[in-house]
């Protein structure tokens, strides 16, 4: 990149990216960049999400992500028990308790249930109203897609609407592999990956290449 060229490109960056994008900048190689036509990813986590729709969760449901079971239960006595809430809400909100080793251990759920070692979850609310269970694979790329989903319940299942499925956790992308500072442009940006990037790893950015 010759002077010139690093000059406009810096005039293009906002304040509000100046830092970020000083230090991009500042390491572009002088050679040139190599063209691509497919932009450098980075990596996603896989996801899934368990609805509860308007009636409760019943004593003895089970839910199932990867190799570890979640059972309903009036009341909790063993590992991997949640108990059944005073509603559909209550009942979300103790499940993540136990995939994430919450607040509530020997009431919500059962002791020594362990954190799950694969995802971590959050409870929230469907466009339709419905409580939720979201799943995310704690380590980004394709590899989350093959955990495992199940549930036996009336009122529960797990989405297959969207980029959801109900069989596994779905939408992990790989990275795309790269050097710290490895650089590729196409027509429209020039993509800097600012640290080492793994299949797991999320560290390419971009710079928008626009007419002046």
């Amino acid at each position: 990149m010759t002077d010139r060229q690093r000059k406009d490109l810096n005039n293009m960056c906002s304040s509000a990216k100046a830092v970020e994008l000083g230090n991009i900048i500042n390491n572009v190689q002088k050679s040139p960049i190599p063209e691509t036509t497919e932009a450098p990813k980075n990596a996603k986590a896989a996801e899934g999400k368990l609805v509860i729709e308007g009636d409760n969760v019943s004593q003895d449901d089970t839910v199932t992500i990867g190799d570890v079971v979640y059972t309903f239960k009036d009341e909790v006595d063993e590992p991997y028990e949640v108990k059944v809430g005073n509603d559909n809400e209550a009942s979300a909100a103790n499940l993540v308790k136990a995939i994430t080793e919450g607040d509530g251990e020997g009431s919500d759920y059962g002791t020594n249930t362990e954190e799950h070692p694969y995802v971590t979850a959050e409870a929230g609310k469907d466009d339709d109203d419905d409580n939720e269970v979201r799943v995310t694979a704690k380590v980004k790329g394709e590899e989350g897609n093959e955990v495992v989903l199940d549930v036996d319940a009336d009122n529960a299942y797990w989405s297959d609407s969207g980029d959801y499925e109900e069989d596994n956790l779905a939408g992990g992308v790989d990275g795309t592999e790269g050097e710290k500072w490895q650089q590729y442009v196409d027509e429209d940006y020039i993509y800097v990956a600012v640290e080492e990037n793994t299949v797991n790893d999320a560290n390419w950015k971009r710079v928008s290449l626009e007419s002046f």
